[in-house]
């Protein structure tokens, strides 16, 4: 009898090593892919905090406040109020506005997060070249003026094809100032029609993080992720 328990003991204790050695390797994967995943879900939850505090920096600091952050085109002539600061206080690579994203990042180097913006809004449906034209064509208050959708990178749409961006990522300028040959397609002009007293123009940002997962390499994990977020905000005018 206690010749065959210790056989039975030996076997067991056998076969617990051959299945531990079979299942460890899938144990760790997969809690290595559930902490890697969890890791890009925050990442990425974190990416998006970014731009979405940073386009609420810019709708409120548009063309009527006293530090306006700016695209690359300037408001009609008259159009801004007097007591507003100059229309291009804050510019590319915005600092202001790139600072208070950043201090969304939490857990991650945000110094490597960046941030890029673009101006969208209505053009003229008399003159396309016109831009900050508001909703409405002025000439019979009717007829709706066409939207142009600002782009990054020399053409690219942030809203509908984010993946393509670089990051960090840049705008293009108008060949000359005020054509519509860039990126921008409107100014930070909070109320592009005075009569109708809309807010027509909006920034849409742009925020984007290189990570490196931990464990790259290991079980297919990649060695980079390029994580990106994009917001678009109505601008706000300030009085």
């Amino acid at each position: 009898m206690t010749r065959r328990v210790g056989i039975r003991k030996g076997v067991s204790h056998g076969q617990t090593l051959v299945e531990t050695a079979l299942i460890l390797p899938l144990f760790i994967a997969v809690i290595t892919g559930v902490i890697t995943f969890g890791l890009w879900i925050f990442y990425q939850q974190e990416v998006a905090t970014v731009a979405r505090e940073a386009a609420r920096y810019a709708a409120i600091h548009s063309a009527s406040s006293t530090c306006p952050v700016a695209g690359r085109l300037e408001p009609a002539p008259g159009a801004i109020p007097e007591n507003a600061g100059a229309w291009n206080c804050e510019v590319a690579p915005w600092p202001g506005m790139t600072a208070l994203g950043r201090q969304f990042a939490f857990g991650m180097d945000a110094s490597q997060v960046h941030v890029n913006a673009c101006w969208s809004g209505y053009l003229d449906y008399g003159n396309s070249a016109i831009y900050d034209a508001g909703p409405i064509w002025a000439n019979d208050g009717v007829t709706p003026n066409p939207w142009a959708d600002c782009t990054m990178e020399g053409g690219i749409d942030p809203l509908s094809d984010t993946e393509s961006l670089s990051c960090p990522s840049s705008t293009v300028a108008p060949s000359s100032p005020g054509l519509l040959d860039g990126d921008d397609k409107a100014s930070n002009l909070a109320v592009s029609d005075r009569a109708l007293a809309v807010a027509a123009n909006r920034v849409v940002v742009y925020a984007c993080y290189t990570w490196n997962p931990p464990l790259a390499g290991f079980l297919g994990i990649p060695q980079s992720v390029v994580i990106r977020s994009v917001i678009s905000e109505g601008l706000q005018h300030q009085k």
